[in-house]
C-alpha cells in the first residue's frame, strides 16, 4: 500500500471548539439574580421595619438599667418601684391603645400587664401597693424590677 495513497494520511487533525464563555448569563440566570435581589431587599425592608417598631423596648430596657442601678447605689425602694410603674405605663401606652392603658390602675393595672404578658404568673398586685408602704421589702423591688424587664421584652402590643 502506499502511504501516499492512506486517505486518512491526508486528514487534518481535528479542531477542538472554543469553550463555552460564561458571560453574558443565560435569561434565566438573570431572572433568578433579579429574583433573588428582590427577596434580599424586601428582607431588610421588614428588618428594618421590624427593628424601629421594637425601638421603644430597647429605650425601656436601657431606662430599666438606669432605674436598676439608682436602686442599687442609693437603696431607695419607694423611688425604685414608683419609676418602674412610671415605666410600665409608658411602654404599655406606646404599645397598646390609649383608651385600654391610660386609666388603668391597681389591681385593673395589674390584671392588664398579665394579660399582655400572656398569663397570670406575672404581676402580684402586693408589687404595685408595695410603693406606699413606708419601706418596701427589697425582695418585693427585685421582683417587681425583674418582671418588669421580662414584661419589656416579652409582651404582645401592636406597636
Amino acid at each position: 500500500m502506499n502511504p501516499a495513497a492512506d486517505p486518512l494520511k491526508q486528514l487534518h487533525p481535528l479542531r477542538a471548539p472554543e469553550a463555552i464563555s460564561w458571560w453574558p448569563p443565560a435569561p434565566g440566570w438573570w431572572v433568578l439574580a433579579g429574583l433573588l435581589l428582590l427577596a434580599l431587599v424586601a428582607l431588610a425592608w421588614f428588618g428594618l421595619r421590624r427593628r424601629r417598631r421594637r425601638a421603644y423596648r430597647r429605650q425601656a430596657l436601657t431606662a430599666l438599667a438606669r432605674i436598676r442601678t439608682q436602686y442599687s447605689d442609693a437603696g431607695d425602694g419607694i423611688a425604685c418601684l414608683a419609676a418602674t410603674n412610671g415605666l410600665l405605663k409608658g411602654v404599655a401606652l406606646r404599645a397598646y391603645p390609649r383608651r385600654s392603658v391610660a386609666a388603668a390602675s391597681g389591681g385593673e393595672w395589674c390584671e392588664f400587664l398579665n394579660t399582655a404578658f400572656g398569663d397570670d404568673s406575672g404581676f402580684d398586685p402586693d408589687l404595685f401597693f408595695a410603693q406606699y408602704r413606708p419601706q418596701p421589702p427589697a425582695g418585693d423591688v427585685v421582683r417587681h424590677l425583674q418582671l418588669a424587664e421580662r414584661w419589656i421584652r416579652q409582651h404582645r402590643g401592636n406597636a
